[in-house]
Formats: structure tokens, C-alpha cells, sequence
């Protein structure tokens, strides 16, 4: 038996755990996280808003690698070399072959005189929510894309603060999605009494001893590479993200592979990095994984080419977009939930 090391609990993973749960055993299987559970994306704003307990969007790790026949390390990953994986407690474990599905770390901190938290990963963001009165005086979240739409709207409908403040700074929301999908939403969050600042960016002028002062500042824009790529020597593009082949294998390496939003597809760099697509990666990585340890050909994975957009925008309104078609109302969100719902179950 050789060693199958997978480091990150993030959508890819789990979907692959899935897989290899159901074939004879090619290999020990040992996952690692930093964190004992899994906190799933797409029913945090629920979870924020009240819809949902948190146990129902966790996913508790060491019992779904015990089901899958796999171990289960608690651990941080800061070093990849070329057979063995280092933890910050010092641990050095083997590996004939790797997975990295680490996810991607904050964006820059934005600059304001309270508590600031990031938006990912979502165990961070609702840990910060543990200590807050409710309602909060004040809530400002930076970033007016998908996560900092649901996170406003959501927070709002649930009343988790007398005042919620969004800082967009280009002219509309939910920018790459239907424009009139974004004005929708637009008039849904003022109605819920969010405070909308378009075309306005975030920083110390909006803060200060005569200026506002805020609860709690949400960054939602964005993400930033993982450091353990780079600092392991790994190659990585000009962001820092892995770069991974058509097989979901990183260039210039023989047994490691990446996944998920810690990782850039050479041949489809701009596939975005969300969970909708790490989720159809976690298959074909299964497959390769299985592949590679019986010395077969490996297989391509293909993004799709567009995906389901759905949001949680609270009240039991969602919003869904399907290329340039968009939806906004109750039948969205049933839609949302059963999805969401469909996909914890698998792990549970």
C-alpha cells in the first residue's frame, strides 16, 4: 500500500473522498486540515441570517474520513517537498502522491478602526458573529459581489443590525453578472434597508473619530493566493496560484496534484474560482488519483462553460442567473436550498 495524502477539506476533496470511498483501496488515504470541520460556502449567508443552525452547513471531517476509509490529520500544512508534507507542529508526513485543495487566502485587510474579518473562509466569518451583540450597532461590508450581496441581504432580513453599510467601488453590483439581474438586487437590498455606497471605495476616510465607526467590517472582494505553493517552490502563475494541467496536475511535478480555488488551469485560466467548479473537479481528480497510483493515462478535466448562478438574497427570495437569463424570487431560493441541501446530505 502506497501513501494518498490529501491536503485541504474543500469541495474537490470531499467529492473525491466520495469516489474513492467506493473503489477497492489503491492506497492509505490520509486527509489533513487545519480545521476540524468544513464549513460549506453556499449556506453561510443562512446561516447569518438565521435560516439554518450552524451545524447544518458543517461538515464534521474526522467522521466523514472515517466513513470513507480514509485518516484524518488536524493539522496545518506549511511546507510540500518532494515525498512528504510538513506541518507547523513540526509532523513531516509521506506521500507517494499529493492533493493540495487549500482554498485561497483573504483579500488585503481593508484599513478601518474596528474588528475586520474576511468573508472566506466562512468558519472565520461566522466565529466573528459569536461575540456581537444582536442587533449590532453597525455593520459595513466592503465588496459588492456575490458573497457581499447575500452576506448584506442576509444579515439585514435576519436583523442582525440596526444599520448595514455595502461598499461597492464600481458603479453596480454583482458586476460580471445580467445588469439587470444586479439592478434587481439593487432595489431588494434598499428595500431591506441596506445601505448602498456604488462607485464608492472603502477606506480610512470612511472611518475615523468623526466619521463612522462600525461593529464589525466584512471584507468580501476577493481572495488572494495561498502561501504554501510558493513558498514550497511549487510553480505558481503571476497571483501565486498553482499551476495545474489538464489533469488537474501541477506543472513540472509527477505525483502532486491541486484543486479547487488554490489552483490555475493552464489550459483555462480564466475559469473562475468557485465552488460550482470544484465540485466537477473533484470526480476526474478522484479518477487521476486512482490512475496515477495504477500507472494508467490520466484524464482531462473540462470547466463547463457557464454555470448556475444562485443567491440568497433572505426572506425566502433568491436570485439565479444562467448566462444572460435572471430570476429573482421565492421559486429561486427552493431551488437554492434543495441544491444546497441535496449536497450536505452526501457527507453527512
Amino acid at each position: 500500500m502506497r501513501d494518498l495524502v490529501l491536503v485541504g477539506g474543500g469541495h474537490a476533496h470531499l467529492e473525491a473522498l466520495l469516489r474513492l470511498a467506493r473503489r477497492a483501496p489503491v492506497a492509505r488515504v490520509r486527509l489533513v486540515s487545519d480545521r476540524p470541520f468544513a464549513v460549506y460556502s453556499g449556506m453561510v449567508p443562512g446561516v447569518l441570517e438565521g435560516r439554518y443552525e450552524p451545524d447544518a452547513a458543517s461538515i464534521d471531517l474526522a467522521s466523514f474520513a472515517a466513513r470513507a476509509g480514509a485518516a484524518f490529520t488536524c493539522a496545518r500544512v506549511v511546507e510540500v517537498g518532494a515525498q512528504e508534507v510538513r506541518t507547523a507542529q513540526g509532523d513531516r508526513l509521506p506521500f507517494d502522491v499529493l492533493s493540495l485543495d487549500v482554498g485561497s487566502g483573504p483579500a488585503r485587510t481593508a484599513e478601518a478602526g474596528s474588528v475586520v474579518v474576511s468573508a472566506r473562509p466562512g468558519s472565520a466569518l461566522l466565529d466573528a458573529f459569536e461575540g456581537l451583540p444582536t442587533p449590532a450597532a453597525h455593520l459595513a461590508i466592503v465588496g459588492g459581489g456575490a458573497a457581499g450581496v447575500e452576506i448584506a441581504c442576509t444579515l439585514a432580513a435576519g436583523r442582525r443590525a440596526h444599520r448595514i453599510t455595502l461598499w461597492e467601488r464600481g458603479p453596480r453590483l454583482l458586476p460580471g453578472l445580467p445588469l439587470g439581474l444586479a439592478r434587481s438586487v439593487e432595489r431588494w437590498a434598499a428595500r431591506r434597508g441596506v445601505d448602498l455606497r456604488l462607485g464608492t471605495a472603502f477606506g480610512p476616510e470612511a472611518t475615523g473619530p468623526e466619521r463612522e465607526r462600525f461593529d464589525l467590517v466584512i471584507q468580501a472582494t476577493g481572495a488572494t493566493a495561498p502561501a504554501l505553493g510558493r513558498e514550497s517552490g511549487l510553480p505558481v502563475d503571476g497571483e501565486g496560484y498553482l499551476r495545474v494541467d489538464a489533469s488537474l496536475r501541477v506543472e513540472g511535478t509527477d505525483n502532486v496534484f491541486a484543486v479547487g480555488d488554490c489552483a490555475t488551469l493552464t489550459h483555462a485560466p480564466d475559469t473562475p474560482k468557485a465552488g460550482v467548479f470544484a465540485v466537477r473537479q473533484g470526480p476526474v481528480l478522484a479518477r487521476n488519483l486512482c490512475a496515477f497510483l495504477e500507472a494508467r493515462e490520466l484524464s482531462p478535466y473540462h470547466p463547463q462553460r457557464r454555470a448556475l448562478v444562485l443567491l440568497n438574497l433572505g426572506n425566502g427570495i433568491g436570485a439565479g442567473a444562467w448566462g444572460r437569463a435572471h430570476f429573482t424570487g421565492s421559486s429561486m431560493m427552493h431551488l437554492k436550498d434543495w441544491i444546497d441541501q441535496r449536497w450536505m446530505r452526501r457527507f453527512r
